[in-house]
């Protein structure tokens, strides 16, 4: 091992991600941008690397090579840490390498995708002085904080003779012509989106998880859109519980400067078996869908018995109901038919249980906010409301733990609109929910996977509910089921009232739930059934098209 003596540090990430890829309520923008911010620090930053160094631990295939040290070649000239996330970092054998590979790789982000936000921050190292792991966690609070000190980037706009893009309203450098023939002006920024498409689905259709049947749409109209009703999705947010305490966990078990490459292995090691735990939770979840969809490739399951959810036919393939936007890390954004939103958030989190324990020896869990908006509602405005609910997910799920070494439980929240978002969250639900007087809580979200997490704020007990609504004597009593939410928002008195007056004669009976057992349909000063009777339309299970529909009380 030789000391490579002074070095440079270089780490790069895309600010302002979510404005970027979320702006449009055009889902191939969407999907072209994501496409970009993975490139930028993952493809691109490698194929930068390859051309200015002679030397490197990259391969020609954009593999990092992970036995190729810095530290133990003293003819290689760049060592790529870690790539992947939005994130990157590497070391270079000089400053003019590390200045030439920064010029590259910006230079190509300019001229390939305008509008993408790109930012780069350097650190000299003297390789005796200090260990790797403070360095690196200094360049990323540096890299941090030079993305606060950024200027506001404001857009050349046009002159009074230039067009306006149809999407962004910047100039206009292109028109576009749609497979339905009809033309669209594009500014550089969307044009470069655009193009990139093809090469976004290459990337999903290559996981190998997709059946021939199916394709991934390209339309938010194209995700599941049943006929004479309105259309509504799902932007689905998911992000790991507990990861950053495992990155710092990483930092602290090699703090010393002999431990270097140790340091560099562990922390390339784990972001890894994190990407393949992502990408086998992603594949675990397309092979559930596509199950769920019967083999005329129309219907999905309703436990119900009903087939509400018709699959979109394009040529002689049908569209899933289904896209991935963002993915590869534990931080993944889904975008979906609405009625599959939660389901789907539900599969994706067991998947990663499973997944992670497969390459972690141990399962990690992970948190979901579930938007469910009509289809054409602004994008942006939808995604910031799923990142909401699944920090109020992370932050009930992080108050169930029973110690600092306690393992965070899974957890989702949901929000459902038909009209607008005004406000913020809490303040929202405040205006929406309200809990009748001497109660605390309309609702049970957000609630735990997991059903020892917590007595009764559990997914289980919404499901068995919503189940329960829907078969049986319930089945022909859709009114008096609807009836029944205005009823609960009175409290307990109401409820057993209106029982007492309309249900018992029907013989219909709350369906069971441990705790909620006095048909007041409230325990502890939560209701524990509003969630299930407004997601009677708006929950579609991943069922086995074959699979028998379960029994509500069992």
């Amino acid at each position: 091992m030789s000391d490579p003596g002074s070095v440079t540090l270089v780490a790069a990430e895309v600010a302002h991600i979510q404005d970027y890829i979320f702006s449009s309520n055009r889902l191939k923008e969407n999907i072209g941008a994501s496409f970009l911010v993975g490139a930028a620090t993952e493809a691109w930053a490698l194929d930068a690397v390859r051309e200015v160094a002679s030397t490197s631990n990259v391969s020609a295939r954009r593999e990092i090579l992970p036995d190729w040290h810095i530290e133990q070649d003293s003819t290689l000239n760049a060592e790529v840490v870690y790539s992947g996330g939005g994130n990157f970092v590497a070391i270079f054998r000089s400053e003019d390498l590390a200045r030439d590979f920064s010029r590259s790789l910006s230079t190509r982000v300019l001229l390939e995708a305008p509008g993408l936000h790109l930012i780069l921050h350097s650190r000299e190292h003297r390789w005796s002085d200090r260990s790797l792991a403070e360095v690196v966690r200094d360049l990323l609070l540096e890299l941090k904080q030079a993305r606060g000190l950024q200027p506001q980037r404001t857009e050349l706009t046009g002159l009074s003779v230039t067009a306006m893009c149809d999407s962004s309203s910047l100039p206009a450098v292109k028109l576009y012509t749609d497979q339905d023939g009809d033309r669209r002006l594009q500014s550089a920024e969307v044009a470069s989106k655009y193009a990139y498409v093809p090469r976004a689905n290459d990337v999903l259709e290559a996981m190998g998880a997709l059946d021939s049947q199916f394709r991934f749409p390209l339309d938010f109209d194209d995700l599941g859109r049943t006929d004479d009703e309105k259309s509504f999705i799902a932007v689905v947010h998911a992000d790991g519980n507990g990861l950053g305490c495992l990155l710092s966990s990483i930092g602290q078990n090699y703090a010393r400067i002999k431990d270097n490459s140790r340091y560099i292995d562990a922390l390339r090691g784990f972001s890894e078996r994190v990407k393949r735990a992502s990408e086998e939770a992603l594949k675990g979840t397309l092979r559930t869908l596509q199950d769920a969809i019967g083999k005329d490739g129309t219907l999905l399951h309703h436990f119900s018995g009903q087939a509400p959810l018709k699959v979109k036919r394009i040529g002689s393939q049908f569209n899933l109901p289904f896209r991935p936007l963002i993915f590869g890390g534990d931080d993944v954004t889904f975008v979906c038919d609405g009625r599959i939103g939660i389901a789907i958030a539900l599969e994706f989190i067991r998947q990663f249980q499973a997944a992670t324990a497969v390459q972690f020896g141990a399962p990690l869990t992970a948190c979901a906010g579930i938007a469910i908006v009509k289809s054409h509602y602004p994008f942006a405005r939808a995604y910031e409301l799923a990142e909401d609910l699944c920090q109020t997910a992370k932050s009930f799920a992080r108050g169930l733990k029973k110690d600092d070494d306690a393992l965070t439980p899974s957890a989702i929240d949901w929000h459902f609109t038909a009209g607008g978002l005004y406000g913020e969250l809490k303040a929202m639900r405040r205006r929406e929910y309200p809990a009748p007087l001497g109660q605390q809580s309309l609702t049970l979200r957000p609630v735990v996977i997991d059903d020892v997490a917590h007595p009764f704020r559990r997914w289980t007990y919404v499901e068995r509910a919503a189940t329960g609504f829907q078969m049986g004597k319930w089945s022909g009593s859709r009114g008096k089921a609807k009836a029944l939410m205005d009823v609960l928002r009175q409290g307990p008195q109401a409820v057993a009232a209106y029982s007492t007056r309309y249900l018992v004669d029907d013989e219909l009976m709350l369906p069971e739930l441990p705790g909620f057992s006095d048909g007041s349909g409230w325990d502890q000063g939560y209701c524990g059934y509003y969630d299930a009777l407004e997601l009677m339309d708006l929950y579609v299970p991943l069922l086995p098209w074959k699979k028998e529909i379960p029994d509500a009380q069992s």
